[in-house]
C-alpha cells in the first residue's frame, strides 16, 4: 500500500507486524511486500493475520478521509479525531506566545518534553483508541475474545516505516502501548 506525499508522489508504506497469542496465532511475524500471500492449513490464523493488517491500515486513515481531499483538510480531520486541541493546553499557549514574538532570523527551541508529550498523546489516540476500535469493528467481537485460548493476554508489535510500537491487551484492560517508538523529530517551519 502507498500514500501520496505532499509533493504528490506515491510513497510506499513499509509494514511489519508481529503477533503473539492473538486468536489462533501463537506467534508470528508478517512483513508486507508488494504481493503478500497467506498460505497454510485451515484454522491456522490466515484470516486473523489478514484482518489484523487491514485493521492497522484502517486505523491510520479514517474512512471519512479516503478519496480526493486536500492534505490540509485531511490533517484537520485527523487532528480533530485525536483531539489535538486538548493536548497540553498551557504548554501550547506558551509555545504560541514564543512563536508570535519571534523576530526575523531568530531561532526557537522547543522542549523535548513538550514534543514527547504531544507525540505520546498522538500515539495513544492512534493505537490505544483508534486501532482498538478498528480491531473490534473488523472482528465483530470484544478484544478479550481475541486472546488465544488458555492465555491471559495478546501482544502486537507494529513496525511502520521504521517506527516500532509494542502493544499489549489483557482481559479487563484496554489495548495499551508498552513501548513507544523512538522518534528523531525535526520540525521545519
Amino acid at each position: 500500500r502507498s500514500i501520496k506525499s505532499e509533493e504528490g508522489k506515491r510513497k510506499k508504506i513499509a509494514l511489519a507486524v508481529e503477533a503473539r497469542d492473538f486468536g489462533p496465532i501463537s506467534g508470528g511475524k508478517i512483513t508486507l511486500k508488494p504481493l503478500t500471500l497467506f498460505i497454510g492449513p485451515n484454522n491456522s490464523g490466515k484470516s486473523y493475520a489478514a484482518m489484523l493488517v487491514h485493521s492497522i491500515f484502517e486505523s491510520y486513515t479514517p474512512t471519512a478521509l479516503r478519496g480526493p481531499m486536500p492534505l490540509f483538510y485531511k490533517w484537520h480531520f485527523f487532528a480533530r479525531d485525536i483531539e489535538v486541541h486538548k493536548i497540553l493546553v498551557e504548554e501550547r499557549a506558551e509555545l504560541k506566545r514564543h512563536i508570535n514574538t519571534l523576530k526575523e532570523e531568530e531561532e526557537l527551541e522547543i522542549s523535548t518534553l513538550f514534543l514527547e508529550k504531544v507525540t505520546t498523546r498522538i500515539f495513544d489516540a492512534l493505537y490505544e483508541k483508534r486501532l482498538s476500535d478498528e480491531i473490534v469493528r473488523s472482528y465483530a467481537c470484544p478484544l478479550r475474545n481475541l486472546i488465544r485460548i488458555g492465555k491471559r493476554d495478546f501482544t502486537l508489535k507494529i513496525n511502520v516505516n521504521s517506527f516500532e510500537i509494542r502493544l499489549n491487551y489483557q482481559k479487563g484492560e484496554k489495548l495499551k502501548i508498552e513501548e513507544y517508538p523512538k522518534l528523531d523529530l525535526k520540525i521545519k517551519i
